[in-house]
């Protein structure tokens, strides 16, 4: 019997279709643009484009990683792909894929569950993976297993918020809305001369003072939110992915005196394993923990939530 695992990475510029083993070898992988195309379009070339490499390689579970939450009959906080939101992925899945067992999570936790598996959290019983992007979340890693939450929202810290801001009932990510990539990317060209955004600040660093400022005052920002919820689960190793992370080398020295003044037992950060392949390799993972869960229990098929 196959062992391989079925991959959906959803993002809300493009999607990854692809087919490992439970280890992390890649066999086979499509990608396809998602903006501009409504989720309903998304999800049948995803479906189109799995039933043909499952022709080829045969597999024995799904793993899907997606934007937001994903409830047995609708997805919430994901806003970032028109009409993605109320879609229902288990039903698609037992249409598409009948008699797979599988398993979905946000991406941020699907990414998380590759580094427990295949990365920098492999082996580690209390630890924290935190993804700097656009988006700005964190996955906690309690006793070796990744912890959702009563509702899969744990570590949604892009809701942090300062009195006197809007929230969540408003429409509002306010945590995210001041250290998420698209406000650091505006910071950044308003306060150094020549930036176009966060992604140069590494090469004006040497001789640009603006651009140092700017720097301590991104790193700064983020570490406010990201201390807050250190402080609620003692973790030994903080893993950092996305695309901010990118620029951990002079993120780093000041999130390491912030938690050394902060935190009563700082962790120690490191950059995630998997790079701009953490998407896939968690859907991946996910699937893989959807097999091993069907090896133990034959009647589990879905990992999802019920009656949510």
């Amino acid at each position: 019997m196959t062992r391989r695992v079925l991959g959906f990475d959803f993002g809300a510029t493009k999607a990854v279709v692809a087919v490992g083993d439970p280890d992390g070898r890649v066999v086979a992988e499509e990608v396809f643009p998602t903006r501009g195309r409504s989720a309903r379009a998304v999800m049948a070339e995803a479906g189109r484009l799995g039933a043909r490499l499952l022709e080829r390689f045969p597999a024995a579970a799904v793993g899907v990683a997606t934007m937001g939450i994903t409830l047995d009959r609708r997805v919430v906080l994901a806003p970032n792909l028109p009409g993605w939101q109320g879609q229902s992925i288990p039903r698609w899945l037992e249409t598409a894929f009948p008699g797979l067992p599988a398993a979905i999570d946000n991406d941020v936790k699907a990414a998380a569950q590759a580094e427990i598996r295949f990365g920098a959290l492999r082996g580690v019983n209390a630890g924290a993976y935190l993804n700097l992007g656009s988006g700005i979340a964190i996955a906690f890693v309690v006793e070796g297993r990744m912890w959702r939450g009563a509702h899969g929202a744990a570590g949604e810290i892009a809701y942090l918020w300062r009195p006197g801001e809007e929230g969540f009932a408003s429409g509002h990510a306010p945590f995210e809305e001041r250290a998420g990539g698209i406000a650091l990317d505006r910071l950044v060209r308003e306060r150094v001369p020549g930036a176009s955004g966060l992604a140069d600040l590494d090469k004006l660093l040497a001789h640009s003072l603006p651009a140092r400022e700017t720097a301590r005052r991104v790193a700064e920002e983020i570490a406010w939110g990201v201390s807050l919820a250190l402080l609620t689960v003692d973790v030994d190793v903080l893993v950092v992915g996305g695309g901010i992370s990118r620029g951990l080398e002079w993120i780093r020295p000041v999130w390491a005196d912030i938690f050394a003044r902060y935190l009563p037992f700082p962790p120690r950060i490191e950059t995630g394993s998997l790079g701009g392949r953490a998407g896939i390799m968690g859907a991946i993972a996910l699937g893989a923990g959807a097999l091993d869960a069907a090896d133990a229990s034959p009647e589990s098929t879905s990992a999802v939530p019920e009656g949510r």
